[in-house]
């Protein structure tokens, strides 16, 4: 039995591996093609041109300067939007008329349009701070939204039946809330994570922000360096997913608490 249920495992390994790779190969043999069909390195720059541009960015220190700040703000702003929201989440699940009274303001946020938002931001703040805002203020109603539709799923005759038996309430958070909740808050938190990157760098694009990735693709842009432009669109993407995987390998032992 363990033999099949190792072979199984492998079997799984492979195919979650296999496919994303075929999957890749096949996007990049098409864009290499449409690249040699269009035969314009501004405006398809060659595989072998955006490789070169790669490295390029990988061997300057300016780079690592660039993505480190970005990543800092990316943190900063995903911390105060999870705070911020998670606790007005609670609190809105728990008072039935804050849910109401918070409605209106969360739907607005939800609805406007992200470029809307940072357009306005990056006008009203300096461009070090500009990113952060447009990030902490998309994401927020999404972690609040996350966070109540995540407290309404509990079950709510457990906690009748610990009231009724007196269980104490650490016990209560350790014992049914925590491994209900932990896994939902690692998947949405990976997810937000990476999608806050993505809209800091937005951000910082349209912000001119020095010392960003989104100001290097800003520049890359002006200088219409199409090869650069995809290149650091490339290394984005892949911060992004490391990121992503990173929030979810961190988030295993409460995969195992549940």
């Amino acid at each position: 039995m363990k033999n099949k249920s190792d072979k199984k495992l492998v079997k799984s390994a492979v195919i979650n591996l296999l496919f994303p790779l075929v999957t890749v190969l096949v996007m990049i043999a098409v864009y290499a093609i449409a690249a040699a069909v269009v035969g314009e390195s501004l405006v398809m720059p060659k595989i072998s041109e955006i490789v070169f541009a790669v490295g390029a960015l990988l061997k300057s220190a300016d780079f690592y300067k660039s993505l480190a700040f970005t990543l800092l703000r990316s943190l900063g702003a995903f911390a105060a939007a999870f705070v911020v929201g998670g606790a007005l989440g609670i609190a809105a699940s728990r008072l039935k008329l804050l849910q109401k009274a918070l409605a209106p303001l969360m739907t607005f946020l939800r609805s406007v349009p992200t470029m809307a938002v940072i357009f306005l931001l990056t006008l009203w703040f300096r461009s070090i701070f500009a990113p952060v805002i447009v990030a902490f203020t998309v994401l927020m109603p999404i972690i609040y939204s996350q966070t109540t539709a995540m407290l309404s799923s509990l079950d709510d005759g457990i906690f009748e039946m610990c009231k009724v038996y007196k269980v104490p309430k650490k016990k209560v958070l350790t014992k049914f809330v925590l491994p209900q909740t932990l896994p939902q808050i690692a998947d949405f938190s990976a997810g937000n994570l990476s999608f806050g990157v993505k809209l800091v760098i937005a951000g910082e694009a349209l912000a001119q922000t020095a010392d960003s990735l989104g100001g290097t693709l800003n520049l890359a842009n002006i200088y219409i360096d199409t090869a650069r432009l995809f290149a650091v669109t490339l290394l984005a993407v892949t911060v992004c997913f490391i990121v992503e995987v990173a929030v979810r390998a961190a988030a295993l032992p409460a995969r195992r608490w549940q």
